[in-house]
């Protein structure tokens, strides 16, 4: 009788974690939806300070969601939030648009990762550990083993003109029960540049001669792949490519 009990009490509690993670999901979709509706208020009305406040008002929330509810680290979101997870699902992005850029979108991006004393959530800081106004969606989140630990890779993307798109990626490891943000481990090239790709995102419209991801990652033999774009800034179907040497990822090609 008591094992049954037990059983019945363990079904129960997971109905309830279920019915919990469904509630959260259902919140965030209407606060999402408030901005859509805000955003067209604001165009029509003039009230940018409501659209500014709804996104003040559903960061804080979704902060707060991720912060005190452990399980929404692994779960399927089916909300028009963003979000994408390491292999390890140790860590995951939360990405959405404000609406309240113009030709340059405005997208805002928190980070969610497990620690070894539970899950934190956070928007990255900048100086003085003052939040960053960030304008990137992450797209992708891929992993390597780096000295016995986990180096994570967030491939960001950013809209910068009604044409324009620039894509590039973020470093990261999870260690002392924070998410720390590491300098490029890419190697420069003769002019100092980063291998950020600014690109014209009409030119990956309906063209099959361009590759599904602009950039991509193997993990077995550790390289990194940023597709190259042409004199008009189109995209092609050629790559640079990075190999990780140990310390950096030294172009090979």
């Amino acid at each position: 009788m008591k094992q049954l009990l037990a059983i019945l009490f363990f079904l129960s509690y997971a109905t309830l974690q279920a019915q919990s993670l469904e509630e959260i999901n259902k919140q965030l979709d209407s606060n999402i939806k408030q901005i859509d509706y805000w955003y067209y208020e604001a165009s029509a009305n003039s009230k940018y300070d409501s659209l500014e406040a709804v996104n003040i008002r559903f960061e804080k929330h979704l902060l707060k969601v991720l912060n005190n509810n452990p399980k929404t680290l692994e779960h399927n979101f089916d909300t028009i939030i963003h979000t994408v997870s390491s292999p390890d699902k140790k860590l995951r992005t939360y990405s959405w648009d404000t609406n309240m850029g113009g030709t340059m979108r405005d997208f805002q991006t928190v980070f969610q990762y497990q620690t070894k004393n539970g899950v934190k959530a956070e928007k990255l800081t900048g100086k003085d550990n003052e939040p960053e106004d960030v304008i990137y969606w992450c797209n992708a989140i891929h992993s390597f083993k780096n000295k016995q630990k986990t180096t994570y890779i967030a491939v960001i993307y950013a809209r910068l003109s009604s044409i324009y798109s620039y894509t590039s990626v973020l470093f990261f490891t999870i260690e002392n029960d924070s998410l720390t943000e590491i300098p490029s481990l890419i190697e420069t090239d003769e002019n100092g540049d980063t291998s950020g790709i600014e690109y014209n995102f009409l030119s990956t419209i309906d063209n099959p001669n361009v590759p599904d991801e602009l950039i991509d990652f193997d993990p077995k033999k550790i390289i990194l792949r940023f597709t190259k774009t042409d004199d008009n800034g189109n995209v092609t179907n050629s790559f640079n490519s990075y190999k990780f040497n140990g310390s950096y990822f030294k172009k090979i090609n």
